[in-house]
């Protein structure tokens, strides 16, 4: 079985190489860390974890009439045993902790690592030698350098403008929603009240298909229900 995947990924991969040597440039994707290394304009790169465990490959074809220049974004996901990394910036320590505790049960694939504030995030993702996450969860309210502030720079960024963040906040503030939405989140989540629903919060993020909440394109979808 696993000879039978291995071959499908591998001529499906074949294949996409083929068709992007015929156009003038092309992304690079490190699978480990969600970067994309690219001379050209902006794309949008969208990680999805495989519900089927099996290996996905998914072929974004966009085409960018300005300079006539079409680029392909390729994803290989491996199922359930890859590894889901998380960046949690919470000033919260017990939210912290017990968003670490929930997401082990969650999921033993999830690999969490938390920062206290805005500039630790930054540093964190800055730091050439720190793997980047998957998936950022970011509350507004923390010192230092808020959430709000760190969205905009984030997206601002290259190398980290395609992570998919969302918003972890207590706030249900109209306002906060809309400039999150405006800013480029990927998600609205308002903090939980038990644990129950904390667990079904990381249940719904590590499953989602980013690619239908890519940032200020669903405004419908961008506040998560989860009760």
């Amino acid at each position: 079985m696993f000879c039978g995947l291995f071959k499908r990924a591998f001529f499906a991969t074949i294949e996409v190489a083929i068709i992007a040597s015929k156009i003038s440039t092309m992304k690079t994707v490190n699978y480990s860390s969600n970067e994309i290394l690219s001379n050209t304009a902006d794309l949008p790169y969208y990680s999805r974890i495989s519900r089927a465990g099996l290996p996905e490959i998914q072929v974004k074809v966009l085409n960018n009439f300005s300079t006539f220049i079409k680029s392909f974004v390729v994803l290989i996901s491996f199922g359930s045993g890859r590894k889901i990394r998380i960046l949690l910036a919470d000033d919260d320590a017990e939210d912290r902790e017990l968003f670490e505790e929930v997401a082990a049960g969650v999921n033993s694939n999830i690999r969490l690592d938390t920062v206290p504030d805005g500039e630790k995030l930054m540093g964190w993702l800055m730091n050439k030698h720190s793997s980047l996450p998957d998936i950022i969860f970011m509350d507004l309210n923390m010192p230092r350098k808020g959430g709000k502030e760190c969205l905009a720079e984030i997206r601002g960024i290259q190398k980290l403008r395609d992570i998919p963040i969302v918003i972890y906040s207590t706030s249900s503030s109209l306002w906060d929603i809309d400039d999150t939405f405006d800013k480029g989140a990927n998600l609205y989540v308002r903090k939980p009240t038990s644990l129950r629903e904390l667990t079904a919060i990381i249940k719904k993020v590590v499953d989602l298909d980013w690619q239908k909440h890519a940032p200020k394109s669903n405004k419908q979808q961008f506040v998560l229900a989860y009760r």
